[in-house]
């Protein structure tokens, strides 16, 4: 389903480049819950914006749902993420005009999907996240817990295979994180959707199949970062990945 092969990652900054991913080398398959985790400056949000073709590896080949996205240009990888992605956001980067209905339905707006239609599938999604009686509110009427179950309507709105969620619950205080993490739990299992998320909250590692592990934008052993997942580490050695239970 995904797979990053040598893939690394440099910002130019001044006269030197910065690294943000380091030769990165990963396989996820079709249907599992990976958590991503690792300190702030890692590289998780660069691995999950290359993953959806938002941003391009500087080299490295970037293979999804047996798409090269390495090299897509804009119309190319638009058109990828709006039929096989579904993207979270920490800041949810909700339109806060738009009430929630409409934030919902917007990626349909781009698919020309008619009025009727998209609202009516925006209104079911909403009441999958337990938000039937916030339809016509906007971002600035809502708690941030939820902000985030309006981004995680709009992401599944389009039946994406694969849904990215870059730390869904880092601005959510502890109930309602658990909140959204059982609504992903649900989302996987149900809908059979590959699954990663970028965290730093432990009890997402807990659920999920296997944890990949970032530190200086190279994967290490999650012992290493004092994480422990409940199934698989993933441990670098040199440039090979091999994979072992704990």
């Amino acid at each position: 389903m995904i797979e990053l092969k040598n893939v690394s990652k440099f910002y130019p900054m001044g006269h030197e480049n910065v690294r943000a991913l380091n030769e990165v080398n990963l396989k996820i398959e079709d249907g599992e819950f990976v958590a991503v985790t690792g300190p702030s400056g890692s590289g998780k949000s660069t691995l999950m914006h290359i993953i959806a073709g938002l941003e391009k590896p500087t080299v490295g080949e970037v293979i999804v749902d047996n798409y090269d996205i390495t090299h897509g240009g804009d119309q190319f990888l638009s058109k990828f993420r709006n039929e096989k992605i579904g993207y979270i956001f920490q800041n949810f980067h909700l339109q806060p005009t738009y009430n929630c209905v409409q934030n919902v339905a917007l990626p349909l707006v781009f698919k020309k999907v008619p009025r009727k239609e998209r609202e009516k599938k925006a209104k079911e999604l909403l009441a999958l996240v337990l938000l039937t009686t916030r339809l016509a509110h906007k971002p600035k009427e809502l708690s941030g817990g939820e902000r985030q179950r309006v981004a995680i309507a709009r992401a599944i709105i389009n039946n994406p295979k694969i849904l990215l969620a870059d730390e869904p619950t880092g601005n959510l205080d502890s109930s309602t994180g658990e909140l959204i993490v059982e609504i992903l739990k649900s989302l996987h299992k149900e809908r059979k959707i590959t699954l990663v998320v970028a965290t730093h909250d432990p009890e997402i590692s807990k659920h999920a199949d296997k944890t990949i592990c970032l530190k200086d934008g190279e994967i290490v052993d999650c012992k290493s970062l004092g994480t422990l997942s409940k199934n698989n580490v993933f441990i670098r050695e040199g440039s090979r990945i091999i994979s072992k239970k704990i």
